[in-house]
């Protein structure tokens, strides 16, 4: 009788969190040392907060409307920084509080998140966000075990 030894997948990751690299956050030490071992995804996200017309804000949204369209640019979104450690920058509108601009976002989170995921043949993540918006895609984040850490 001969055994087959199938070698188990090691678990992938995918982060919905701050931007990489932006500055230091607890979440992104943690996937810095399991990025070592397994394959993450890291989804940049905006957050809660509303903006306001000041020059803090505006400067902080057009260094975030420069990267989602620098990034949108190239055949791969994936910057690979970090070894295993893939970065998306889906597009997204601030303004949390407005419907249409929740259902963009959804949208375009989903639809980004999913190519990003075929091309580097994600299989079934193990979710973790640090934002509470990430419920937003849930078409992403159904039938997975999701990490909630705040």
């Amino acid at each position: 009788m001969m055994h087959m030894h199938i070698a188990a997948r090691k678990p992938e990751f995918l982060v919905f969190s701050d931007d990489w690299g932006e500055h230091p956050s607890s979440c992104q030490h943690i996937f810095r040392i399991i990025g070592k071992e397994h394959r993450v995804l890291w989804v940049n996200t905006i957050g809660m907060r509303n903006p306001t017309w000041t020059a803090r804000d505006a400067k902080k949204a057009v260094k975030k409307a420069g990267k989602m369209l620098r990034i949108a640019k190239g055949p791969n979104q994936g910057e690979n920084r970090d070894g295993n450690i893939s970065v998306c920058q889906p597009m997204m509108l601030p303004g949390v509080r407005s419907r249409a601009v929740r259902w963009f976002n959804a949208r375009s989170v989903t639809r980004t998140v999913r190519t990003m995921m075929r091309e580097l043949r994600f299989e079934n993540p193990i979710v973790v966000t640090t934002v509470p918006n990430a419920v937003e895609y849930r078409d992403l984040i159904v039938d997975r075990r999701v990490i909630y850490y705040c």
